[in-house]
């Protein structure tokens, strides 16, 4: 089958093989990654789509432009650990939305550059920013 891509089922789930480096059920793969790193990609924003990326334990989208983080997207996701958003200047404010996220265990985000919550909240590390967004919600 040379130049073309052909799946399988294998223990209940598709596995996409290609000779030539095409897969024909990429959307299955992206599923399936657990860390993700798009750092330095002058990216101005992040897809809520990262929502979808169940099996996701380490996003790194540090050094960017990003204004905002999805963070009901990101509170979404079961198994994520670490979340890098540093050196995102225009990142001022966190979204409550976030503290869903129960596994996150290191949260990084430039602590001077916090309005929400502010940068003494930010400084103290992952556990007192979620405390401070998860507020009686959670």
């Amino acid at each position: 089958m040379t130049g073309h891509a052909f799946s399988e089922r294998v223990q209940g789930r598709r596995r996409c093989r290609s000779r030539d480096g095409k897969f024909e059920c990429i959307r299955d793969l992206l599923r399936l990654f657990q860390v993700l790193y798009v750092h330095r990609n002058k990216l101005k924003r992040l897809p809520d789509s990262v929502g979808k990326l169940r099996h996701l334990q380490s996003l790194d989208v540090s050094g960017n432009n990003l204004k905002e983080l999805p963070c009901a997207a990101l509170g979404s996701l079961p198994r994520l650990r670490v979340l890098d958003a540093t050196r995102n200047p225009k990142l001022t404010k966190l979204g409550p939305e976030l503290a869903r996220a129960r596994g996150l265990e290191k949260l990084l985000v430039d602590a001077d550059r916090m309005a929400f919550p502010d940068k003494d909240v930010c400084a103290q590390g992952t556990e007192a920013i979620m405390r401070f967004l998860c507020k009686g919600k959670c």
